[in-house]
């Protein structure tokens, strides 16, 4: 066996849709329906908002990130903020904010970051101090050139905008952006709260010469959604691997149907806690979460290689209390921890005419293996 079973892990069973959104049993779809996915590793994906770590491909319009006339089919994702380190500021002498991102084309992800050089509260200039995100309640510390310090949260962050540069992917200069909030945020539905449901924010954009106002997340024929802010972790947008903690002071954004957000929402964020159902000892919060976005993916192979689409119905199975998922699965699919699948039973993949990367390489479950593991780890099934 060539994974390794985390240490410490999660079991009320739902039906969940696995495709990275939280839909109703009316909007799903059927595991023979036609496949829309991004492979990411060998660039054939042609929609840039296909990467379901983000935001889920959900029709023609749907997307994550901005966009601009210079930059020709590429979109920019931002997926974060983050301070200048001292070696930076010592080495430009810029204070200022940076923007984190990546530029996608034809499903290739290149890294970019731009700054946050300007910033208004109502009309009035202001300097943007801190941003961070409390569990996902953004809030943002910005100074009023008065000597005072303006905390903006939940209603007041609609009097905010910051204004993003962006650098050309095509050396063409820099572009400039207008962030905004269209209104306060909002409980995600369905989700799993422990009393502190995850927030979804309405974040917009637009640049001049640009289409207009735009919404960051956007879903079928580009219908806004919302972005959903967090502390600290970051994840490369290939290979789906997690980086950062909660005390970094970065600020990480996702849409609020990604597999980020969503596995949130059903109650495996990093600050929540949990015991193991089997000895009692404290679950690892971070490990489950990570764990919870290769399942929820379809990552077997643990490489940012989705085996799913956005709607595809999966029965989840966490062996931890408090209870999140917990059910008898008839139709095992695999055996999960942060790294991929610990094992698979082919017969019961979610979509079986999807290219298996790396089948040889993952165990089938047999019932020995099942009942070694399955009370320590995540686990997915058919309904």
């Amino acid at each position: 066996m060539k994974r390794s079973v985390f240490s410490s892990v999660i079991g009320v069973c739902l039906l969940v849709s696995a495709g990275c959104g939280v839909a109703s049993s009316a909007d799903q779809d059927s595991v023979d329906a036609k496949i829309k996915v991004c492979t990411r590793t060998d660039g054939s994906c042609m929609e840039s908002n296909c990467d379901e770590l983000n935001q889920p491909y959900q029709g023609p319009g749907s997307m994550f990130g901005m966009q601009h006339s210079d930059w020709g089919t590429s979109t920019y994702k931002v997926v974060g903020f983050r301070p200048p380190t001292d070696l930076e500021v010592q080495n430009t002498g810029d204070k200022r904010w940076i923007v984190r991102g990546y530029f996608v084309s034809a499903g290739v992800h290149s890294f970019a970051e731009g700054r946050v050089v300007a910033a208004s509260v109502s009309g009035s200039p202001v300097t943007l101090v801190d941003m961070q995100a409390t569990r996902s309640q953004l809030v943002i510390r910005v100074d009023d050139g008065n000597g005072q310090t303006l905390v903006l949260a939940d209603k007041a962050l609609i009097d905010l905008r910051l204004t993003l540069t962006i650098a050309s992917p095509l050396r063409r200069g820099e572009q400039t952006f207008e962030w905004s909030f269209a209104g306060p945020p909002s409980d995600l539905a369905k989700s799993w709260t422990m009393d502190d449901p995850i927030r979804g924010y309405p974040v917009q954009w637009e640049t001049k010469g640009g289409p207009g106002v735009m919404p960051l997340c956007a879903g079928d024929a580009g219908t806004p959604q919302r972005a959903v802010f967090l502390q600290g972790q970051s994840w490369d947008p290939q290979s789906f691997a997690l980086s950062g903690s909660l005390d970094d002071r970065t600020v990480s954004v996702t849409c609020e149907l990604g597999a980020i957000a969503s596995c949130h929402s059903w109650g495996y964020a990093p600050w929540t806690s949990a015991t193991m159902s089997v000895n009692g000892e404290p679950a690892n919060m971070v490990a489950i979460e990570q764990t919870c976005i290769r399942m929820k993916t379809a990552d077997y192979c643990g490489i940012g290689r989705v085996h799913t689409q956005f709607g595809t119905q999966i029965v989840v199975n966490t062996p931890i209390e408090k209870v999140r998922h917990q059910s008898v699965q008839p139709r095992l699919e695999a055996l999960w921890n942060e790294h991929g699948a610990l094992c698979v039973i082919d017969a019961n993949r979610r979509h079986q005419n999807m290219y298996f990367a790396c089948d040889a390489s993952i165990p089938q479950c047999d019932q020995d293996f099942i009942d070694k593991f399955s009370p320590y780890v995540m686990s997915s099934g058919l309904p």
